[in-house]
């Protein structure tokens, strides 16, 4: 999945059917570091899978790397 695919309010999945399959959702987008390329993230909440409930950051480019689709949207 490509990193301007990551929107907030999206729901994303990595490998459906695995036992370490979860959902999470994008809840806000975060600039830590200023000045510096590919420093936006994600803040995202695990709403499905083991670890739901939890509020976690990453980059969003590697946001984009662990999800495999989108699964909120109509279009799929």
């Amino acid at each position: 999945m490509k990193k301007s695919e990551i929107m907030v309010g999206g729901i994303y999945s990595n490998k459906p059917g695995c036992i370490y399959c979860e959902e999470r959702e994008i809840v806000n987008m975060v600039y830590p570091r200023r000045f510096q390329i590919d420093s936006d993230c994600v803040e995202y909440k695990v709403v499905s899978g083991r670890r739901s409930g939890i509020l976690a950051t990453m980059t969003r480019a590697r946001f984009a790397a662990w999800a495999k689709r989108r699964v909120d949207n109509d279009q799929d």
